[in-house]
């Protein structure tokens, strides 16, 4: 790459007949690098660098191309080396700190408007025909990484047609044995709480409900917490046992949970409490899935609850979004081809 580089950038003296067949021997061949590279050999090389150095080659190219044709003109073509690995470089990455980079590499000053307008326009352009190479790395890894969405009147769907309804809960008035059955058949990090009619509180991590099953002394671990599932005392809460906490209280395992919210907790909370995270985000039923897209990539959340006038309906995943995304844009572009067609 050093060496291209300082073969590319350099001013030479030769006519431009002497240096255009050197130039081509070292785009084709990095060229043919760049591809084993990346496509062949599954091993991380970078992108970066090998974009820069095509880049560099083929706006020297036309910078010679242009000194040939018009000899009268002070056309310097080591600027067009560096104005065209800016242009190639953010076309390929779509990010226009590329020329940031260049100008503190090169400290080419003067060429400040060329090549920002470069960066500028080989953006748009390669926008229009495909994605940046990390996006299209991304998807051919599989990667669960948030598509672009834009808003078409055939996207006319909301977070009702795609939020999933059935999913595991507390309610206010549910007891340590319902967490017990909870943890033991479900691996989720965390679970919503409404309360009797149905009402959005918000969350409780799976950590905090560990974290209140061992202060009143039960183990998940423990054969003796599993055999609450077997035993049938899940379904007769009558039958529960009594168990003695850290404080030496008995804890009567059908009891309600002791909640607290964060906003009503007097300092600390102290154990045998648990706290309700009321700060979950909740969107609308009736939002468009435009804007429930927007929420998802601005907030990088994993998951956000559905609820309508403050009934929780539902839950959309990262995951779900991603898929209806994808699928939705998949039925796009089949009606353009059978328009086509």
């Amino acid at each position: 790459v050093k060496y291209t580089l300082e073969v590319v950038l350099q001013q030479k003296d030769d006519t431009p007949s002497e240096f255009f067949p050197q130039l081509l021997l070292i785009f084709f061949t990095r060229w043919v690098y760049v591809i084993t590279s990346i496509g062949f050999t599954g091993i991380p090389c970078g992108i970066f660098a090998p974009v820069f150095v095509i880049g560099s080659i083929s706006g020297r190219l036309v910078g010679e191309i242009l000194n040939f044709m018009f000899p009268g003109l002070d056309i310097q073509p080591s600027n067009y080396a560096i104005v065209g690995s800016a242009a190639f470089s953010g076309a390929v990455t779509q990010s226009i700190s590329t020329a940031v980079i260049l100008l503190e590499l090169t400290r080419q000053i003067p060429l400040v408007l060329p090549i920002v307008l470069a960066t500028i326009i080989a953006i748009y352009v390669n926008r229009q025909f495909t994605d940046s190479i990390y996006d299209v790395m991304i998807r051919q890894k599989d990667l669960p990484a948030m598509p672009e969405f834009k808003l078409y009147r055939s996207y006319n769907k909301y977070a009702s047609d795609i939020m999933k309804t059935s999913m595991k809960m507390l309610t206010t008035s549910s007891s340590y044995m319902d967490v017990i059955a909870l943890l033991n058949t479900s691996s989720k990090t965390s679970f919503p709480l409404q309360d009797d009619n149905s009402i959005f509180l918000g969350t409780v991590t799976r950590k905090r409900l560990e974290t209140l099953l061992s202060d009143v002394g039960v183990d998940l671990h423990l054969k003796k917490a599993n055999n609450y599932l077997t035993e049938g005392l899940l379904s007769d809460n009558s039958q529960a046992e009594m168990v003695v906490d850290n404080d030496g209280r008995q804890i009567n395992l059908a009891d309600p949970l002791p909640f607290v919210f964060r906003a009503n907790r007097d300092g600390d909370s102290g154990t045998g409490v648990l706290e309700v995270d009321s700060t979950a985000f909740v969107v609308s039923a009736d939002m468009s899935l435009h804007r429930v897209h927007f929420l998802f990539t601005m907030i990088g959340a994993s998951y956000i609850y559905v609820t309508a006038r403050g009934k929780l309906v539902g839950v959309i995943s990262k995951k779900t979004l991603i898929r209806e995304i994808n699928n939705m844009k998949l039925e796009r572009l089949k009606k353009k081809q059978k328009r086509k067609i």
